[in-house]
Formats: C-alpha cells, structure tokens, sequence
C-alpha cells in the first residue's frame, strides 16, 4: 500500500489543529505519514503537537508570518515527506467519513490524473438549507458574469489538494519564492493544460470533508473584517455542536 504523506502549516490553532489530526487518526484508512509544519506559533497548540507520538513534528522558527509562513511551511513538509502521494491540508480541514482518504485517491487513479483538489472555497455538508440556496444562486451569477467577462485564473483551493509526489518534484516546484496563493501558482504554472487533473465539484467533497475557512487569519488577527469575522464565528459555532465532533474532541486516545 502506497504511503500518503499529509502536510498541514499550523500557527495558533490549537482546538481546531487538534480536531484535524483527531479526525484524520479516526476516519484514514491508507497508510498514512502525518507531517505538521508549526509556524513558531509559541502557545499551547506546540506543546500540543509535541505531544503526539504519530506525527512528525516540523517546527518552522524563521518567524516569517502570513502567505510567507505557510509557504516555508509546504517545502518543509514536501521535504521531509516520503511517500507515494502528497496531501496539503488547513490546520481547520476536519473529515468526517471512513475511507475519505482512499475514496480520494481512487478517483486520482481511475482517471490516470496526476493530483485532484476543488475550486469550492465552502465545504460544509451541515450548511442550513436556506444558505444552499443562496450559495447556489451566488455560484449562477458568477457562472453567468463570466460568459460577459474575461475569465480570471481559477483559484485552486489548498485545504485538501493532493499530488502525486513524483510528479510534483520532477515540476520543480518551490513554493517559498512566491507570498501569494502559492498552491494556484503550482496548478497554473506546472499543471494546467498540460496534464490531468481533477476539480471536484462541492456535492463531491461535501459529504467526506468540513472546512472552516480563514480561521489562522481570524484567530490572529491577521484578518479583521466584520463580515468575515461574524461569517467565520457562525460556521465555527455551528460545527462545534456537531455529535460527530463533539466525539472526537472527547477522544483523547485518538493522540496516542
């Protein structure tokens, strides 16, 4: 069985990086090489991650913050991972299937792509109806706009986009030069056009994964936007009352 190597940058996200690696022990079934890349975060989610037995624990101590940071954070990871595939999560990406990792995976495999990832910036399978709806209306006027407008470059979401390791080497690819959105930086520059690669579609994701969206910003005070600070305060509630992660923030044997 091919080894997958997930790689997840972690700065002061203590509750949420922990309901990430819990749900990652609980629900995986590859063979699974876990790599967090602490950004000097200084607080009690380090001394969390030193903890852990089954991680391998980077610490990243240039004191670089923002895109910058998380950039350092994806070629550590990348260096110190060794297996078969390549996965780049968010400290705030929590799964919540059985066999997520191999669903995905297969669906690399049976289309001969070399990675796969999403342009849905909001995966959230406990979405009240009345805000699917409005989601559905906002992604039709954007589908529409663009028919009138030149199309700007795909922003290709980082929370879950796996690669093939092989293949992402041979690109050369170094994601530290750039401060930006480095991870559309690679499909753009390395993939687009020129090899398979597979965009899910939101019901395709939905129902194994849950992604906050923002919360090392928010939580640092990076971002300071009200909408965006109340957007992330509702959907963070929300998720927090869920059985399922109520479970696993109960499961204190899922560190050991």
């Amino acid at each position: 069985m091919d080894t997958f190597s997930i790689i997840i940058p972690q700065y002061r996200t203590e509750q949420h990086i922990k309901l990430c690696l819990r749900s990652l022990r609980k629900y995986s079934k590859s063979k699974m090489e876990v790599i967090v890349v602490d950004n000097n975060s200084g607080d009690g989610s380090i001394e969390y991650l030193k903890s852990l037995p089954w991680i391998r624990l980077i610490e990243n101590q240039t004191g670089s913050l923002g895109s910058k940071a998380h950039a350092e954070a994806l070629d550590l990871g990348v260096k110190g991972a060794t297996g078969a595939w390549l996965g780049f999560f968010h400290s705030d990406t929590i799964v919540l299937r059985p066999g997520w990792d191999e669903y995905l995976l297969q669906k690399i495999r049976e289309s001969d792509a070399v990675g796969l990832s999403t342009l849905e910036r909001d995966i959230n399978q406990f979405e009240p109806f009345s805000d699917k709806c409005k989601r559905t209306i906002h992604k039709l006027r954007k589908s529409i706009k663009h028919w009138f407008i030149k199309k700007k470059k795909e922003k290709i979401m980082s929370f879950c986009f796996i690669i093939r390791r092989d293949f992402f080497l041979e690109t050369g690819f170094s994601f530290s030069p750039a401060t930006g959105d480095v991870i559309s930086e690679l499909y753009h520059e390395k993939i687009k056009g020129k090899y398979h690669f597979l965009l899910l579609k939101h019901n395709e994701l939905e129902p194994y994964l849950w992604h906050t969206s923002n919360v090392t910003s928010i939580l640092t005070g990076q971002i300071k936007d009200n909408a965006l600070v109340e957007k992330y305060n509702q959907k963070n509630t929300l998720i927090m009352k869920r059985r399922e992660v109520l479970e696993i923030l109960g499961g204190d044997s899922l560190d050991r």
